[in-house]
């Protein structure tokens, strides 16, 4: 199986000879081993899983689509990083500045949303797990 990954204003990210990917979609846990059915789903935000016959990858996602189709898997990314991309620290800040809009400590005049805030705060926390994962 193959897999491609692509997202806005970055290369895609190709990985052949996949045996299996779990990812999440918005409907839950997913995992997709060789000759799935066809699907097209939306994406949560969280970690991607990817084994193949030379490596094991992991990425975080940041929502979009799936589709799977020929024994072919592409993801269309909002964003996608690897876990040695990421910031811990620039993270725990975002996460601090979502946590505070969320009770309502902005600053003044700001129009806070809330469901942006809370979007903020889920991929923070995100980032801060896979920053904390150990990948070798």
């Amino acid at each position: 199986m193959k897999l491609v990954i692509l997202q806005p204003d970055t290369s895609s990210i190709d990985i052949e000879d996949v045996g299996s990917i779990n990812i999440n979609s918005i409907d839950g846990q997913l995992t997709i081993l060789p000759n799935h059915a066809s699907l097209i789903t939306a994406l949560d935000v969280g970690i991607v899983n990817i084994k193949s016959s030379s490596s094991n990858s992991n990425f975080v996602i940041h929502g979009g689509f799936l589709e799977i189709y020929d024994n072919k898997v592409v993801i269309l990314a909002d964003a996608c990083e690897t876990f040695q991309s990421i910031n811990r620290d620039r993270a725990g800040e975002s996460k601090n500045r979502a946590q505070k809009r969320i009770l309502g400590d902005a600053i003044e005049n700001e129009i806070i949303d809330i469901s942006r805030a809370k979007s903020s705060l889920k991929r923070a926390d995100l980032r801060i797990k896979a920053s904390a994962i150990d990948v070798k």
